[in-house]
C-alpha cells in the first residue's frame, strides 16, 4: 500500500515538474499578447495618421466629465478654454445619452451656475456633438463649453476642444 501512494505522489510530481500540458497555453498566451500589442500598435498607427491630416492648431481641452442626468445642478459640467485673439476653434463631444452642449464665456458659465440668466455664443444637442467657432477678431477671451445630460443616470461626457488658426 506504502509503495502505490509513494509511486501515485510520485508520478504527480514528475507530471507538474515536467509541465505536460501546460506549452500550449504559455505559448497561447503569448500570441494572444502579441496580438493585443500589434492591435495597439496599429490604432496608435492610424491616430497619428489622423493628427497629421488634420491642419488644425493645437488641443486645448483633451477631458472626460461626469453628470449625473435628472438631478440638477450636478447634471452639468462644463470645460474652460482660451481663445486667442484672430482664431476659431472645434468643439468636440461624445456621450453615451444625450447632452445639450452650450458655448458661453467663462462669466455666463459662473452666471448659469447660479441660477441666473446667460448669453450663449452657440448651442447643440445629440451624443456626437462637433461645434466650430470663427475666427474671433476682438482681444483674447476665455469660453466655456458647457454639457447639460438629459434622462437619468450617470453619463460619461467627453470634450475635446482644438483651436483653428
Amino acid at each position: 500500500m506504502k509503495r502505490i501512494t509513494f509511486l501515485g505522489i510520485l508520478i504527480i510530481a514528475l507530471f507538474l515538474v515536467s509541465g505536460f500540458g501546460c506549452s500550449k497555453q504559455k505559448e497561447s498566451a503569448e500570441n494572444i499578447i502579441d496580438e493585443t500589442q500589434a492591435d495597439q500598435i496599429e490604432k496608435s498607427e492610424t491616430i497619428i495618421d489622423e493628427l497629421k491630416e488634420l491642419n488644425e492648431g493645437r488641443v486645448l481641452v483633451d477631458r472626460v466629465r461626469y453628470a449625473q442626468a435628472g438631478n440638477p445642478p450636478f447634471d452639468f459640467t462644463n470645460v474652460v478654454f482660451h481663445q486667442k485673439s484672430g482664431n476659431g476653434y472645434k468643439v468636440e463631444v461624445n456621450s453615451d445619452k444625450d447632452v445639450k452642449v452650450e458655448i458661453m464665456t467663462d462669466k455666463d458659465c459662473i452666471l448659469k451656475g447660479q441660477g441666473d440668466k446667460y448669453n450663449i455664443i452657440s448651442e447643440d444637442e445629440g451624443k456626437e456633438i462637433i461645434i466650430m467657432g470663427e475666427k474671433y477678431e476682438g482681444e483674447n477671451r476665455n469660453l466655456c463649453a458647457g454639457a447639460t445630460a438629459a434622462g437619468n443616470g450617470q453619463v460619461e461626457i467627453k470634450f475635446k476642444v482644438t483651436e483653428l488658426v
